[in-house]
């Protein structure tokens, strides 16, 4: 089976709290990450690029599709758990509510979509992008707390050990990255090293 998902997080982002995080760009060095990805031969593999609707994974892509002269497929159900809601206010609030989701699948802050909601719709884009594009490989350009998920349950991972994922999450930088054949976890998501 030559088909495989090459599924990398954004670049650095510039946060700014008085937006949606859906909208933020990337910063100064994430412009700088997202142009190294062509020096990287993990990702010069790449037959097809996918990324999610938001602007950061959008920015993260383009510099890559270029290069490799593809065109940027945009999947919205590959997008980030509750960044198109209000904006959180402060960091502190942002990093709880990432806490106790990563505990509770079915945990809904203010609204917002659940981790089990948000797994299923990425998992639906990822099979109609198999499906559609059959013995390709594929980068998938999303976010990290729906990455960490999707990792999480291919290793058999749930909410008892939401501690132990949040403890991952937090430890994994910009531009982390893993690849999946089929069911297969190839390569656990993890940060790159030069």
């Amino acid at each position: 089976m030559k088909q495989a998902f090459y599924l990398l997080r954004h670049a650095e982002t510039k946060m700014n709290l008085s937006i949606i995080a859906k909208e933020w760009p990337l910063s100064k060095i994430g412009r700088k990450q997202s142009e190294k990805l062509k020096s990287i031969k993990f990702f010069r593999e790449i037959e097809v690029v996918a990324c999610s609707s938001e602007k950061k994974a959008q920015e993260t892509a383009k510099p890559l599709a270029n290069f490799l002269g593809l065109k940027i497929i945009t999947e919205p159900r590959l997008g980030e758990i509750g960044s198109d809601k209000e904006p959180i206010k402060d960091e502190k609030e942002f990093y709880n509510y990432r806490s106790e989701m990563f505990k509770d699948w079915n945990y809904s802050y203010k609204g917002r979509e659940t981790a089990n909601e948000g797994l299923r719709r990425f998992k639906e884009a990822l099979k109609e992008l198999e499906e559609k594009y059959p013995q390709k490989k594929i980068l998938i350009v999303s976010h990290l707390t729906i990455l960490s998920l999707y990792f999480a349950e291919l290793k058999g991972q749930t909410e008892k050990e939401g501690d132990k994922i949040y403890e991952k999450w937090l430890k994994l930088g910009f531009c982390a990255y893993g690849k999946v054949k089929g069911k297969e976890m190839i390569i656990d998501l993890c940060n790159q090293t030069d």
